[in-house]
């Protein structure tokens, strides 16, 4: 991808970006790694590499950078993008890269004397020598400029930004949901601390927030007082152009012939060829989506209905405890519902496409870009009229009570026997869909970061 002059933004000044690529190091994976948080920073990364007026640099752990081959994401993606590095003592490099004894990193250690004299030297020319300028000369000069940010999806910001030298650099934190303060104690939040709660004490007055719906924003704010109300701006997210095959763009699906459709319903043992239909649903399988609801509802509809051709296709994670006891309560709804697991990128968009109808009624949400997903490829959608989900979906599918069984079967009768219905709901979602691009979120959080430098 090159730099585009003719970018779509426009700003007055040049503002320089430290993009935090941590995430990243999941571009390789094929597994629910590359979830939500994933593609957002891919995204926002592209959209922010487009811009003439940003000077972008991505800031590496060295280790990871090595390890996860983030060089040939950078290649592929943002070839000319600047390397921001931490640079590594030498005693630390080899503390990670050989991975001998303690003892022989004490202070009395052979490796601490060395790093005190020649390796230490050696090693800052041999990284500068390969391009990576270590991390303090490039701060020096990004802290002259006024216009220099750190920005993050994942956060919390790696300890050399602390330093006092380098506070200038104004920071930006996406901030995804607040469900473990919701749900404490709940599902696996009442769990050691983890990353989130690092990220959570990390919050303060004076760095700068995006919240990805107005519900994000009000539990952060309730649950975090030390932030600004001034300092935290609601900007949502999009789903990716892949998805757009439903709104007229003229984006391949991956499954564009009957043979290759056959292809993929036979790689996911999806049921074919004699009348099937199926509604999908696409997330991890944890209490919190509220699939065990969903397939009791769904196994309700078809046996009222006395329906024999449709199936619940799943495409997400592991099975969790629970909802693999729900799924063999009943054979005939084991074998009604199909769980794929991981799904290839490619193979999204035309299950979504070919799907009678998406169910998302999670109980709990920071944006949902499943749902919009769903509509950017013209299928209609069932979600939950919980948390976030009615900013992204608003009039066009069917929200219910996400705790209520007669609402869930009722919507999947409206959507199996209303046609029509079902046809509009897929022309309102299309429409909606176009309010929600990674360009115009990337264009508002630039000139976020410009009023706020």
């Amino acid at each position: 991808m090159e730099k585009n002059q003719d970018s779509h933004f426009s700003t007055t000044k040049m503002l320089s970006i430290i993009f935090d690529s941590d995430v990243l190091k999941n571009f390789s994976d094929s597994n629910g790694s590359r979830a939500g948080i994933y593609f957002c920073a891919f995204e926002l990364l592209k959209q922010f590499y487009k811009n003439p007026e940003i000077k972008l640099y991505l800031y590496v752990d060295t280790k990871v950078f090595i390890e996860k081959h983030l060089d040939v994401f950078v290649r592929e993606y943002v070839p000319n993008v600047q390397i921001l590095n931490e640079h590594l003592s030498f005693k630390e490099w080899a503390k990670r890269t050989l991975k001998k004894r303690d003892a022989l990193f004490s202070k009395k250690g052979v490796f601490a004397v060395l790093h005190r004299k020649f390796l230490s030297w050696l090693v800052r020319n041999a990284i500068r020598f390969c391009g990576y300028m270590p991390l303090d000369r490039k701060f020096s000069d990004l802290c002259r400029n006024s216009s220099a940010v750190y920005f993050t999806v994942t956060g919390p910001a790696p300890k050399v930004f602390k330093k006092r030298k380098f506070k200038a650099i104004k920071k930006f934190f996406v901030l995804h949901d607040a469900i473990p303060k919701i749900l404490s104690g709940e599902e696996n939040y009442n769990r050691k601390k983890d990353w989130w709660d690092y990220v959570f004490d990390e919050l303060n007055s004076r760095d700068f927030y995006f919240a990805n719906s107005n519900c994000t924003r009000n539990d952060f704010l309730r649950f975090a007082p030390a932030i600004r109300p001034d300092h935290i701006f609601t900007i949502p997210l999009a789903a990716a152009e892949r998805f757009g095959g439903g709104m007229g763009k003229n984006i391949p699906l991956a499954a564009s012939g009957s043979c290759a459709m056959e292809k993929i319903f036979d790689k996911y043992h999806i049921p074919h060829g004699n009348g099937e239909k199926y509604i999908f649903s696409l997330c991890s399988l944890i209490p919190r989506k509220n699939l065990v609801r969903a397939i009791r509802c769904f196994n309700l509809f078809i046996e009222k209905n006395h329906i024999e051709n449709m199936y619940f296709v799943l495409g997400g994670g592991a099975l969790e405890k629970d909802f693999f006891a729900e799924m063999t309560a009943s054979s005939s709804m084991k074998n009604r519902v199909i769980v794929t697991g991981y799904m290839d990128d490619d193979d999204i968009p035309f299950l979504y496409k070919n799907a009678q109808w998406f169910v998302y009624t999670s109980r709990y949400e920071g944006f949902g870009i499943p749902p919009l997903e769903a509509m950017m490829s013209g299928c209609p959608v069932v979600v939950s009229n919980s948390s976030s989900l009615p900013e992204v979906v608003g009039d066009a599918g069917i929200q219910v009570s996400w705790d209520s069984d007669d609402e869930h079967v009722a919507a999947f009768e409206k959507m199996y026997y209303d046609e029509d219905f079902r046809k509009k709901c897929a022309e309102k979602g299309l429409e909606r869909a176009r309010l929600f691009s990674w360009e115009k979120t990337a264009k508002k959080m630039v000139e976020k970061m410009m009023e706020n430098i």
